[in-house]
């Protein structure tokens, strides 16, 4: 048994398991080797994480633009009617009339009926004479106190003819949906120049 054992030792001396199986420099580049390999996962994995949460940002970001922005944002109106910032940011008291120089120019009657969201019908009685408004662009637009965002109630039409039955514009009448509760300033221009407005509580 032991003549078996001694010749297995010297059988396995004379092979290169006898010498030292890795250098320091094999060590080193085995270490290298793996440590790349992390290097080169770590690497693929922030890739993957950027091709995957960027689409889904850019996604997102596009939806958000679709239904709209949050409360806290407004949208800036795309006309004033020809009044100033300045002007609409003056006075929001709740006034169904517009008076010019001690004169009542007009007044809006919405539908008594009216809520926000959907569509109503609004009569404005205008006291200056067909004259002041016959072939002349008439529109009206309401921009919400809160949002500044701006809805076109009517759009601009020239007027030809006096409202049925009266010789001027005494019963003016058109169609709106406005979609926010709260104070909207309903502003009246006339070709392109501010020509009154009046501010209501849409409910």
């Amino acid at each position: 048994m032991e003549e078996n054992l001694k010749g297995l030792r010297r059988a396995m001396d004379a092979t290169v398991y006898r010498e030292q199986q890795f250098t320091d420099r094999q060590r080193d580049k085995i270490r290298n080797e793996i440590a790349g390999a992390s290097m080169r996962r770590s690497y693929r994995a922030r890739r993957y994480f950027i091709y995957t949460v960027t689409p889904i940002t850019i996604a997102l970001a596009a939806f958000l633009l679709v239904i709209g922005l949050p409360n806290n944002f407004h949208e800036s109106p795309p006309s004033l009617g020809g009044a100033s910032l300045e002007d609409l940011k003056q006075d929001w008291t709740i006034r169904d009339q517009f008076i010019k120089d001690g004169e009542v120019l007009f007044t809006i009657f919405p539908d008594p009926n009216v809520t926000n969201g959907k569509k109503f019908g609004y009569l404005v009685n205008f006291t200056e004479p067909l004259e002041r408004f016959k072939g002349r662009e008439l529109a009206v637009y309401a921009t919400h106190r809160d949002r500044r965002t701006q809805r076109v109630l009517f759009t601009p039409k020239v007027i030809t003819e006096p409202s049925e039955g009266y010789d001027s514009l005494q019963r003016f009448t058109f169609e709106g949906k406005l979609d926010w509760s709260g104070h909207w300033r309903f502003i009246v221009v006339l070709d392109g120049e501010f020509y009154g407005d009046t501010v209501l509580f849409i409910p």
